[in-house]
């Protein structure tokens, strides 16, 4: 089953000099999975304490972050909460500590996830680069990757190749979080797409986060084979018993003849 990203229900929220912004109420679909791209602006070398709750007491999970403590200023972090099969409207709160302001938030609702174990892989970096396309880690699933950037140097609201949803905080921070277009296949090989505004060195943080689908999902083997092949690979023994005719059909040798 592929992977739905409903971007549109839950908007972005926070802006600058927030420290423990909240979101307007909304409510999200049965039995989806909340994926949350948090942002702060921090210095180079600050470690954000960031808490996320939530008005009807889900539970959010941070998966992967990358902040000043590993390298360049700025602060992004991808957390996940899985939604009951009976969603009132909710709001969430994003609080920092540690000397983080500027927290944005954007929340994604996911449905067609591997409810069981929708977590994958992740992956995180830094750059001075103006447009980067990090690679993230080998896909441990069928899925789909979202992740977010911060650029410390503000240069203005950056893009991506992939889905984005991206602000800046005059001489504060620029950001945005994306998600891919479509899944991936397991064992597959993918990269990031971030683009900062103008020409000149940014200064971004990044991290990335794999979801994984439900069973049903595009796999390594089968994703880009034909039918035929497929049958080939996955019961090789039953074709040393049949005969090829000239049109690539393979039938019992008595009707090849």
């Amino acid at each position: 089953m592929a992977i739905s990203v409903d971007a549109a229900t839950a908007a972005r929220f926070g802006g600058p000099l927030e420290t423990g912004p909240t979101s307007a109420s909304f409510t999200p679909a049965a039995d989806s999975l909340f994926v949350l791209v948090v942002i702060v602006d921090t210095a180079t070398g600050g470690d954000v304490g960031m808490a996320v709750t939530n008005s009807v007491g889900l539970t959010f999970t941070s998966r992967v972050e990358r902040d000043g403590s590993e390298d360049t200023g700025g602060h992004v972090s991808i957390w996940t909460a899985p939604v009951g099969g009976s969603p009132a409207a909710m709001t969430i709160t994003c609080t920092t500590s540690g000397g983080g302001t500027s927290v944005t938030a954007k929340p994604y609702i996911i449905t067609g996830h591997n409810v069981g174990a929708p977590i994958g892989a992740n992956s995180e970096g830094s750059s001075a680069t103006n447009a980067i396309t990090p690679a993230f880690a080998t896909a441990t699933g069928a899925g789909r990757w979202f992740y977010g950037g911060v650029d410390w140097n503000a240069l203005g609201a950056p893009t991506s190749t992939d889905t984005e949803n991206a602000g800046h905080f005059a001489g504060l921070i620029s950001f945005m979080s994306v998600f891919k277009a479509a899944d991936h296949a397991n064992g597959s090989s993918n990269n990031g797409s971030l683009d900062a505004s103008g020409a000149g060195a940014a200064d971004w943080n990044w991290c990335a986060l794999e979801i994984l689908a439900a069973a049903g999902g595009a796999t390594t083997s089968d994703s880009n084979e034909s039918p035929g092949r497929r049958q080939r690979r996955r019961n090789p023994g039953y074709y040393n018993t049949m005969a090829r005719t000239r049109s690539g059909l393979y039938v019992p040798p008595r009707l090849a003849a």
